[in-house]
């Protein structure tokens, strides 16, 4: 009886386990300032709160700090363009990563009157959700491209994204400035070459970590032989592709319904306007109809993809999808990437499908 009261009073309930948890996060974020090494948006935030007391009571200017620091190709002190102010980093991530140093690692503190006020609208805050309405909908946005228009197979698909997207773009963030990206810099399937493959597989490497709030979603059509013109095509993949990967979604598990769905594509030409227009209204009322009017079409857009990478990611996938559909036995180095990225999810290059990752990933070939 005494070795089982022993080895009871030795386990380690999930709070101890937390506080190792919080010990280790804020030993490592420690490591990093003094070692000057800022991997993290975290480190960088807390390194500009070491450094600038000031930036500890407001996080207007614990912001401003952040982007004169580290987004200077961005941000020089004076006017923010549109373009650039969608690529900075946003506030709500920098004060999320401001509230987890000073809360939770309990440094760099701010001032004790800052600190009452901050924990007054906190709870203000806490009590206000409480009250919101059930009827709240979520929102999932969908970064869409298409490919194989003057091909066998065309292709619609992109990355879908539910949920918080700061750590994946802060992260690609992070690979752009390792890299020494400029600001008009970008990463485009067409662009992969012997000199800057590596970059590419690091950039798959990066959205790998992070699919837990995303995923890959495309459909397929053979249209040789079809007699169909490719814009019909693509506008039939659009509808029955986002309701397939609706579909694909709520069986996994990965959302809910009622849902709203924002989706957004690269902008390509002038033609786009009256395009999309026309696909939103038949893409809107399709799923309406299929979801019993539970998921409702919010923005349907086109944008230059230098102002998102998450636009560039679906493009880099597209293009490896795409390249295996149509140069399946091609060996040169844009046909390397392609198989990097079927290896990297485990996708089966005859069949499409994938079983480690078949919540993540799910192509469909359309008969």
């Amino acid at each position: 009886m005494l070795e089982d009261t022993e080895s009871v009073s030795e386990e380690v309930t999930p709070e101890q386990k937390r506080i190792i948890k919080v010990q280790q996060d804020k030993e490592n974020l420690m490591k990093q300032l003094s070692e000057g090494v800022l991997k993290t948006a975290t480190a960088r935030v807390a390194f500009i709160l070491n450094h600038y007391p000031e930036t500890r009571d407001s996080d207007r200017l614990l912001t401003l700090r952040y982007w004169e620091t580290f987004q200077k190709d961005l941000y020089n002190g004076g006017v923010i363009t549109s373009q650039a102010f969608l690529r900075l980093e946003q506030q709500s991530d920098i004060t999320r990563a401001r509230a987890k140093i000073q809360n939770t690692f309990k440094e760099f503190r701010s001032s004790e009157d800052i600190q009452r006020i901050r924990s007054e609208r906190e709870d203000t805050y806490r009590t206000s959700q409480i009250q919101l309405s059930e009827d709240a909908t979520p929102v999932s946005f969908i970064f869409y491209d298409e490919t194989g228009k003057t091909q066998n197979y065309i292709s619609v698909g992109g990355m879908w994204r539910s949920g918080q997207d700061g750590v994946l773009r802060s992260s690609i963030m992070d690979l752009r400035k390792q890299l020494e990206m400029e600001s008009k810099d970008e990463f485009h399937f067409v662009n992969v070459d012997k000199k800057n493959l590596e970059n590419y597989v690091r950039l798959i490497d990066v959205v790998a970590e992070e699919s837990a709030n995303i995923g890959f979603k495309a459909i397929c059509f053979c249209q040789k032989g079809s007699g169909q013109k490719p814009e019909d095509i693509v506008t039939r993949l659009y509808k029955v592709g986002i309701s397939d990967g609706l579909q694909h979604e709520i069986e996994t598990g990965r959302i809910s319904i009622p849902r709203t769905l924002n989706i957004v594509k690269d902008k390509e030409d002038a033609k786009d306007t009256l395009f999309l227009e026309a696909l939103r209204l038949d893409v809107a009322g399709h799923i309406k109809a299929a979801f019993d009017g539970k998921v409702k079409l919010g923005a349907f857009a086109a944008v230059e993809s230098h102002i998102d990478p998450f636009i560039q990611v679906a493009d880099v996938f597209m293009g490896c999808l795409n390249r295996r559909l149509n140069l399946p036995d091609g060996t040169n180095v844009k046909d390397q990437l392609a198989k990097y990225f079927f290896d990297k999810f485990g996708i089966n290059p005859e069949t499409f499908e994938t079983e480690h990752y078949y919540d993540f990933i799910n192509i469909r070939m359309l008969d």
